[in-house]
């Protein structure tokens, strides 16, 4: 076959038009298929880990066709990515319009035996700081949700150039700052796995959308962790390649130096995906000597025997997300990770125990002297794009576009953001700052070289995340779990600018996936999917998340209806629905809780959600075990938790004179019956505090607080119930008391 130079038709753009793709149920992730998800003509061929090279083997076979893959996708995403802000995954902020008609000129192609290359017909799914010449990039910030980028970065041009279709731009934590994948454009990125916990950031977008096959493959930036530690948490293989090795033209980056690679369901797919990706770029100095560098084809150089002889360093020493020192939290997390170390022993590797001495930590590492400083707004500096309207005068200077403005503009940003972009709102570069980094960085890769040649090491390996994966917290206002995410190792690769491979190693034993990161010296990517490939033959532990099930295949379907949000405490009740029945039980999970059984009635149950359910979002799980006529079936949704508003009422006891006096305080929960508002107490006298108490839950939500010492005069008494995780403040109306 022959390839064609790409054309490429006008995509219209949807800037965070993922809901027009939203069903009325998209609070549920049930396996109903809608109608308008099915394929025409309807395909034989299933999505779900399909991937790429599954995708290209089938449109090779004439199985299916690329309009039926987008469908099939687009179907999966209106299934299950949720709304704006809502319940879902959280994956897509912008889709495609033009997808099904670019696909089917890519169709037309292949019937004429033309191809213009090596992903002909295959839907990329991309992230949203990488600039798309007819899709916004908004960077995950809501007031860039029109951002229009005039040019398309290098990797989509490359994309394009072999024929994928650019299925649609990805959520991302803010500006790609966090370990947690929130934006204000888009609402929060959840784990397919576990909808309550941390996806991981900053490509969290992406490895959710490939986790649950709403796309072949997808593209994440990182500098530290944002392709490999979201790949670890989504049972993904993860590719962050050497600094230098795939072109950041078009790309918002770290100006010290960041990577663009993919996020895939298997190396394969992975090493297929960075032949397209790697090499030189006139545009880009960094990518100087790619060309040279890489071999003619990556995945010709997998093999399933390449751990044979194999020299593997094992550490475990997170390095990157804060100061954390490994403990029982991360056991599981380990153990999953000693039981991989000795499958790459099984097939022939050498493991080498590493132990990272102070000695060595003192002469290469000075986390303060890592950094760069400034000039992080000059991707909009060296961007031509058209502008969201007024966005550049809602601060000065009012000719550039700044991130005052896009905070002025933004009412969805979380604090963390907001404190992190006006700190660096027209800051310039600090030349001397940036390189003293970049020295710094080749002191500390050459101290890597020395670790490696010490221990005659092909490659170092370590748990990617050495602790699982958080609970979130969306309540009252969403936060970022950045904080409290510790465990990634990410900064070895992220200081050095060596490569790393992330690649599916087991789960935890709380089913969370876990994964096992290959670093290798700069420019031995060809090595390191090797090396992963074999382990990935050897233990097969990608998994598809059971959240998100096939959309085609022929089963009982089971949904779960539950309302996408309530409050701590109040009465609330989740719908189950088995198709086919009319009896029979299945078993309820919700959240950590201890399963209870269901019994369904004309193929309904309705289950009392527990009062007591802490504020946060919270994953409902249902199986049906099915029966001799009936497949069996499993369904989730997830509800959010928010906390209640308190309410204190306050009564003056009848005074017996003195200057003294009692206050009968009564607290509550609107809304939530009798279940107890506690916590801290405080009086206030003319806005001043005079006394202080406390309520608990075994005062029946009435205690007595005595005031002394109460001055001649009018007194304006007013009680505060200060906030907790349960309840927001509560504040009573003022009382008067006049002592004589």
């Amino acid at each position: 076959m022959t390839f064609l130079s790409p054309r490429r038709p006008d995509r219209r753009r949807t800037a965070t038009g993922v809901a027009a793709l939203s069903l009325a149920l998209l609070a549920t992730t049930a396996a109903l298929a809608p109608a308008a998800a099915e394929p025409t003509p309807a395909a034989q061929i299933d999505v779900v880990e399909l991937g790429v090279s599954g995708a290209l083997e089938a449109l090779e076979a004439g199985d299916i066709t690329s309009v039926q893959l987008v469908e099939q996708y687009l179907g999966r995403i209106a299934a299950y990515d949720g709304t704006t802000y809502g319940a879902g995954l959280g994956a897509f902020v912008t889709l495609n319009d033009d997808a099904v008609a670019q696909a089917a000129e890519l169709d037309r192609e292949r019937a004429a035996g033309a191809l213009r290359g090596p992903l002909h017909g295959v839907p990329v799914v991309v992230k949203d700081n990488i600039d798309t010449a007819d899709m916004p990039t908004t960077h995950g910030n809501q007031a860039l949700a029109t951002y229009q980028p005039h040019h398309d970065a290098e990797v989509v041009r490359r994309l394009e150039g072999a024929g994928a279709i650019i299925l649609g731009k990805s959520n991302m934590a803010e500006f790609a700052a966090w370990w947690d994948t929130y934006s204000s454009v888009r609402g929060r990125s959840h784990n397919p796995y576990d909808l309550t916990r941390n996806v991981n950031g900053s490509s969290g977008g992406s490895a959710a959308a490939v986790a649950a096959s709403l796309g072949a493959v997808g593209l994440g930036t990182e500098s530290c962790g944002s392709i490999t530690d979201v790949s670890s948490f989504s049972n993904l293989v993860g590719v962050r390649p050497t600094v230098g090795m795939v072109s950041r033209t078009g790309v918002d980056y770290n100006l010290i130096g960041d990577s663009v690679g993919p996020l895939a369901l298997s190396v394969e797919d992975a090493a297929r995906t960075l032949d397209v990706l790697a090499g030189t770029d006139p545009r880009d100095e960094l990518t100087a000597g790619a060309d040279a560098r890489m071999p003619a084809s990556y995945v010709d150089d997998l093999s399933t025997t390449s751990l044979q002889g194999a020299r593997i360093g094992y550490m475990v020493h997170p390095l990157g997300a804060g100061d954390f020192e490994v403990g029982e939290e991360s056991d599981s997390v380990l153990a999953t990770a000693d039981a991989a170390v000795a499958d790459l022993e099984a097939q022939g590797a050498t493991v080498v125990p590493i132990e990272i001495t102070d000695a060595w930590m003192a002469e290469y590492y000075d986390g303060r002297r890592l950094w760069g400083s400034g000039g992080r707004q000059a991707y909009f500096d060296r961007t031509e794009a058209t502008w969201p309207v007024g966005l550049a005068e809602r601060t000065a200077p009012t000719d550039r576009i700044n991130y005052a403005d896009l905070v002025a503009a933004s009412d969805r940003m979380l604090a963390e953001d907001v404190s992190s972009l006006t700190g660096s709102d027209n800051v310039p570069a600090d030349a001397e700052r940036n390189q003293l980094a970049k020295d710094n960085r080749r002191h500390f890769a050459d101290g890597m070289r020395a670790l490696y040649e010490a221990n005659d090491l092909d490659a170092l390996s370590f748990p990617t995340m050495a602790y699982p994966p958080v609970t979130l917290a969306d309540d009252p206002t969403p936060s970022s779990a950045d904080a409290r995410q510790f465990g990634s190792h990410c900064a070895w690769a992220n200081f050095s600018g060596f490569p790393i491979v992330s690649v599916p190693a087991g789960f935890d034993e709380d089913g969370l996936p876990v994964g096992l990161s290959l670093m290798g010296k700069p420019y031995s990517e060809a090595g390191l999917l090797s090396y992963a490939y074999d382990f990935e033959h050897a233990t097969g532990h990608r998994t598809a998340p059971a959240a998100t099930p096939s959309l085609l295949r022929k089963a009982t379907i089971t949904t779960v209806t539950a309302p996408a949000a309530t409050t701590y405490g109040k009465r609330t009740s989740a719908r189950i629905r088995v198709s086919g029945l009319t009896s029979g039980e299945v078993k309820v999970e919700i959240g950590t809780r201890r399963p209870a059984t269901a019994v369904l009635r004309k193929g309904v149950a309705t289950v009392p959600l527990p009062r007591d359910l802490r504020p946060g979002a919270h994953r409902i799980r249902v199986a049906y075990a099915g029966s001799t006529t009936s497949a069996p079936s499993a369904a989730s949704s997830s509800i959010l938790v928010r906390r209640a508003k308190a309410t204190v009422r306050v009564r003056v006891l009848r005074s017996t004179g003195g200057r003294s006096r009692v206050l009968r305080v009564s607290t509550g929960l609107v809304g939530a019956g009798t279940t107890p508002a506690t916590g801290r107490l405080v009086i206030l006298d003319h806005g001043r505090r005079v006394a202080t108490g406390y309520v608990t839950a075994g005062d029946g939500n009435v205690v007595r607080v005595r005031l002394r010492g109460l001055a001649t005069g009018l007194h304006r008494i007013k009680v505060v119930l200060s906030p907790t995780a349960l309840h927001s403040i509560g504040t009573s109306k003022v009382r008067t008391i006049r002592v004589r």
